[in-house]
């Protein structure tokens, strides 16, 4: 298997609604090349604690809901294009103080697994 970290740049913003206050991550990136054999995977992992009522989209369609585990992977083989965009709501209380939203990486651990068909 073969990991590819989904690090820096994110961009991230603060998002308002009724059932409360959440930030938005974003980040684009490429189809990895030469995966012709593979299945490519998404993996959040959590960096402290489990994160809950997360949603990820990628390409603006729903790929996971939160479904209360302490990690999450989903299947991206046949969903990726050769550019795609991740993205990824987290349900957090807003600081009065801070402007800024967390980063992801303070949450989460996001990385692309390239797995070899048997």
């Amino acid at each position: 298997m073969h990991t590819i970290r989904l690090r820096e740049p994110w961009q991230s913003s603060w998002k308002s609604s009724a059932s409360g206050t959440s930030v938005v991550y974003r980040r684009d990136f490429h189809c990895p090349t030469g995966t012709e054999n593979h299945r490519l995977y998404l993996s959040l992992s959590p960096v402290a604690k489990p994160v809950t009522g997360m949603i990820v989209t990628l390409n603006g369609d729903i790929l996971l809901l939160n479904a209360g585990t302490t990690e999450h992977r989903a299947e991206l083989t046949h969903k990726l294009q050769p550019f795609n965009s991740l993205g990824i709501v987290i349900p957090c209380e807003r600081p009065v103080e801070d402007n800024e939203p967390p980063s992801i990486e303070s949450l989460l651990t996001a990385s692309l697994q390239i797995v070899p068909l048997p």
